[in-house]
Formats: structure tokens, sequence, C-alpha cells
């Protein structure tokens, strides 16, 4: 049958096409090949770039074979870094609260003396008018109602001082 020429072969057509259907699928495999070569390639390069990163975090080698238990250590240890600066920046905010009321009351506190030393200096003031009427009166009843009023201011000063303003 190989003599025969190319149009009476009835199975010619079919070899054809089982022989381009083959080169077909040989280029298919080698392209799919050349794809998993490339891959692996990556995948290698990136799994070097994660060894030499947890070498650099940790300080130690590591074999491709162990990197996943270092890179959930290294998850573990940063979770736990994560949640003492959490635990720290609570602090800082508790502080900074603590620090921000204390100021606040120092501040209704210095409010308060200064109205207390308003208070006590206008006291003061009044006793020394009352003492100078006590001084100017000119009839007994005018004297004592005169230092009545002096010692009342008298009083209101010493309550004053008293509180510690």
């Amino acid at each position: 049958m190989p003599d025969e020429p190319a149009g009476m072969n009835p199975l010619g057509p079919i070899r054809r096409a089982i022989g381009l259907g083959l080169v077909v699928a040989l280029a298919i495999a080698l392209a799919w090949g050349f794809r998993v070569d490339a891959l692996r390639g990556r995948y290698r390069a990136q799994l070097d770039r994660i060894s030499i990163a947890i070498d650099q975090v940790t300080g130690r080698k590591v074999s491709p074979a162990a990197a996943p238990i270092a890179i959930e250590a290294v998850g573990i240890v940063r979770d736990r870094y994560r949640q003492q600066r959490d635990e720290a920046r609570g602090v800082v905010e508790r502080q900074s609260a603590s620090i921000t009321a204390l100021a606040a009351e120092s501040a209704r506190q210095a409010a308060i003396g200064a109205r207390n030393r308003q208070l006590a200096e206008a006291a003061i003031a009044e006793r020394g008018r009352w003492i100078a009427r006590a001084a100017a009166a000119e009839t007994r009843t005018e004297r004592l109602s005169a230092e009545a009023e002096a010692a009342e201011c008298e009083r209101v000063a010493d309550a004053l001082y008293q509180d510690g303003f």
C-alpha cells in the first residue's frame, strides 16, 4: 500500500489528521512544560525572597521546607508585638485623659482661689473702711456698730484664709 497514489488510499487523510493531531499535542505539551518551568522558576524566586526575609527578621537561615513554620512563628511574634503596642497606646490614652482631667481640675481650683482672693481683699478693704468709721464715730452707737461690721469683715477674711485660697 505504500506504493499507492495519495488520492487512492482511503486511510491517507486519517493518517494525516492523526499526524497533525500528534504534532499539535506535542506542541501543547511543550508549551505547557515551558509554562510549568517558568512558574516553578518564579515560585523558587519568591521562595528565596521569603527565605531571605525570614533570615533578616529572625536572624537564622530557614530551609524552604521549614519556611511555613518560621512564617507562622513570625506571625505569632508580630501579633504579640501588636498586642503590646495596643496596650501601650491604651496606657498613653488613659494617661492623657488623666492629665487633661488634672489640668481642668487645676484650672477650676485656680478660679476658685482667685475668686476667694478677691473676696478676701474686698473683706479686708471693707474692714478698713469700718475701722475708719469707728475711729471717726461721734457717738458710742456708731462706733460699736462700725466695730461690729469690722469684726464681721474680719471673720469673713479669716474663713477665706482658712479655706486656703
